[in-house]
């Protein structure tokens, strides 16, 4: 399926996965929730069941969890060697798991202070492994919302109160571009902004009119 839709996007997907957490997903799909450690060792393997059905022709793999003998991917994705793995996770076993295998890694709500501290780990995660900690790309999920109006804002920080306070953008747009600029300057190169209301509110004819275009 992501084969699929890398061709049909002309080579533009980017998969991200994680080893899931929130057992009432897994509950409403009929689908069984084992410990923490079995899904992450799943999500270690899936990694490498990927990369060989995407690049090899006659792909063998047996672990613990996944069995391939043969598999075709066909079509073929359009990116070589094949679209950027992407993994979400804050702990350190999952981060392991990016820095071996994956091409970026998420976090969510994390502030900017977070990554900085975050980093020299991930450089020893990447160096045990052989690679070099600068091509792991990072990227951070935040919540974004800008307004002009203090009631509004005020209005978002209370109904979005579950999200830490550093996960949290709104103010005005010049406010909002400092913030993000905060995370650029300590390497995150991409964000995935939850942007709330985004039916009712002016927030993201807001985004594409006075940030986006300022941060490209």
């Amino acid at each position: 399926m992501a084969a699929t839709l890398d061709v049909i996007s002309e080579g533009r997907l980017d998969l991200g996965l994680g080893a899931g957490w929130f057992e009432r997903e897994f509950d409403a799909y009929g689908i069984p929730f084992p410990p923490v450690r079995d899904r992450v060792s799943a999500l270690a393997e899936s990694l490498q069941v990927m990369r060989a059905v995407w690049t090899e022709p006659n792909p063998t793999y047996a672990g613990e969890f996944y069995t391939l003998n043969g598999a075709v991917c066909d079509p073929p994705p359009v990116q070589r060697p094949h679209p950027p793995l992407w993994i979400g996770g804050e702990g350190d076993r999952v981060q392991r798991i990016a820095a071996r295998s994956a091409q970026g890694l998420n976090v969510r709500w994390w502030s900017p202070q977070q990554v900085t501290q975050r980093r020299g780990f991930l450089a020893q995660a990447c160096e045990s492994v052989g690679r070099d900690p600068d091509t792991l790309r990072l990227s951070v999920t935040l919540l974004l919302a800008p307004t002009g109006s203090a009631e509004d804002e005020a209005r978002i920080r209370a109904e979005f109160a579950s999200i830490p306070p550093s996960g949290l953008i709104t103010g005005s747009p010049d406010r909002c571009l400092e913030r993000i600029r905060e995370y650029q300057d300590r390497g995150v190169d991409h964000f995935l902004f939850t942007i709330p209301h985004v039916v009712e509110s002016d927030h993201l004819h807001t985004i594409g009119r006075d940030i986006i275009p300022v941060l490209k």
